[in-house]
């Protein structure tokens, strides 16, 4: 089986291996999903039985007929693994847990990936990171702040030299709460980090939560207009260390586990089209409208373009 089973959404259309309808999916949870039929009890479908996801039609296949799987035991119950219990903390939890804000994991990457092809990947993604995983289980989180400037022979190497091998292993299960003090426990080694793996169990990934939402609720939004620390703002003027002019600031980009400055996004080229994403470290000064660069014009126009976030 591949990694169908990560992509179960609610609303998903479920039909049978013969091609007849189901049902809809109306739950996911960390070992199974439910499913509303018409005229029909509810079915507790365990995850191992997606044979198939077409996220794009919005469409499940299970390994079973439409006639079989009132025969699989699936009504009333969740699924429950042989040999297994479910968890203490998902039967006493109290408030919201970590699946309440966890979201499908719509990209990784994995250990061997060149760092130039993650480069593109998150540039396009307007993302500061992404979790690496090895078969279905994640083994680290690659940063945009460290591979953004790698170039020439470093941009071939591999990702896993570059990524962050440990994080918080997060479940569906764990009340908010108990997730904010894994995360405590990494301290600012989480810095630049967007987005932290849900693991079930068994260590496998089954979704995404946002760390901005994690440590707060109802927060979401990390692009700002004016990051008062280091007084950038949107539309200030760019250049590099020899004072050639690069373009200007049109995005600021706040760090979702501190609230710091985490990045900037330079428009550049023909009408400012294009955009390259930076770091604060790459800042010598700023002086009054102008950001001076530590780096000179041919080390910006080595660093890959990203598309601007909306």
């Amino acid at each position: 089986m591949g990694l169908e089973r990560l992509w179960v959404q609610p609303g998903m259309k479920v039909f049978g291996v013969d091609g007849e309808y189901i049902g809809q999916v109306k739950q996911v949870r960390e070992r199974d999903f439910v499913v509303s039929r018409p005229r029909h009890r509810d079915l507790c479908i365990p995850r191992d039985a997606v044979r198939e996801a077409l996220t794009g039609e919005q469409r499940l296949e299970l390994n079973v007929s439409s006639k079989e799987v009132d025969q699989m035991g699936w009504e009333n119950e969740p699924f429950t693994p042989a040999g297994s219990t479910p968890s203490g903390q998902e039967a006493i939890a109290e408030g919201r847990t970590v699946a309440d804000l966890m979201v499908q994991t719509l990209d990784v990457v994995t250990p061997d990936q060149l760092v130039r092809t993650v480069q593109t990947r998150l540039g396009g993604e307007a993302r500061l990171s992404l979790i690496v995983v090895e078969g279905e289980r994640p083994v680290g989180i690659v940063r945009w702040r460290e591979i953004m400037g790698l170039a020439g022979e470093n941009a071939e190497r591999p990702v896993r030299e570059f990524m962050v091998r440990e994080f918080p292993h997060l479940t569906p299960s764990l009340t908010l709460a108990e997730a904010l003090a894994r995360l405590n426990e990494f301290g600012d080694r989480l810095s630049g980090i967007d987005y932290l793996p849900v693991v079930d169990e068994e260590g496998r990934l089954v979704g995404e939560v946002p760390a901005m939402a994690l440590a707060h609720a109802e927060q979401r939004a990390v692009v700002v207009e004016e990051a008062a620390d280091l007084g950038l703002r949107s539309g200030m003027t760019v250049v590099g260390a020899a004072g050639k002019k690069l373009g200007t600031v049109s995005e600021l980009i706040r760090d979702t586990m501190t609230g710091e400055l985490a990045g900037f996004t330079v428009a550049h080229g023909l009408l400012s089209r294009k955009h390259k994403r930076l770091t604060p470290e790459v800042i010598d000064r700023v002086e009054g409208d102008t950001v001076v660069l530590k780096i000179d014009a041919r080390e910006f126009n080595l660093l890959a373009d990203v598309e601007a976030q909306s």
